[in-house]
């Protein structure tokens, strides 16, 4: 009787690369964690310092560019606070002292004076007093200053009870009483203000060539 053929189960075929792409992730995921120690070492040597180096330069450059931009938009609003016209104002006045070596205070506290028209304000220079009073144009400050004695400072004919020596000072569209018991200080203060106030900045003027010699 013949043999039966033996018949061998047979296995089921490979239903996709689903098995194949798992093996692929695997060494994907492998690789990425065997070079994950060897990132943090790099990033622990020589190189990272060069680059904190570079990142701290690039953020002192970008530090110093605002800070130049801030003091440049902080110019041009004190250039138009305080326009430069030819008139006294406040900061002008604080500026100019400034400039002279000078620490003026206060600008705020207002007096009175009874032979001048406008109210005036104090400023305290050091230990001298300053009392200003601004006017609309020199020529209404020139007409009661006129009308002052400068060695009394009252008015002509008259006097005035001041608490330390004063000086009279016009300028422009300014009147100002200065009292001081140093007198070297107070030549300060009244040469930086006698000066005149700041003047608008014309355009330049060309300089002409100097004649030539002749040979």
């Amino acid at each position: 009787m013949p043999s039966r053929p033996t018949r061998t189960p047979s296995r089921p075929a490979a239903t996709g690369a689903a098995p194949t792409a798992r093996r692929w992730t695997w060494a994907a995921e492998g690789a990425a964690a065997a070079a994950l120690p060897l990132a943090l070492l790099a990033g622990c040597g020589g190189g990272a310092s060069e680059e904190a180096r570079r990142n701290a330069a690039e953020s002192t450059a970008v530090a110093r560019a605002i800070a130049t931009a801030d003091s440049i938009t902080a110019a041009a609003r004190d250039t138009l606070a305080c326009p430069k016209d030819g008139r006294w104002r406040p900061c002008s006045i604080a500026d100019r002292l400034q400039r002279a070596g000078l620490v003026p205070h206060g600008g705020q506290d207002t007096t009175r004076l009874p032979f001048l028209t406008p109210r005036g304000t104090v400023w305290t220079v050091a230990r001298a007093e300053l009392r200003v009073f601004l006017y609309d144009d020199a020529a209404a400050a020139d007409r009661e200053a006129t009308a002052i004695d400068p060695i009394r400072v009252a008015p002509r004919g008259g006097s005035f009870a001041w608490p330390a020596p004063a000086i009279l000072i016009n300028s422009a569209n300014m009147v100002a009483i200065l009292l001081s018991e140093n007198a070297r200080q107070a030549e300060r203060i009244q040469l930086a203000l006698e000066a005149g106030p700041p003047q608008p900045e014309g355009p330049p003027v060309p300089q002409g060539l100097p004649p030539a010699k002749a040979r």
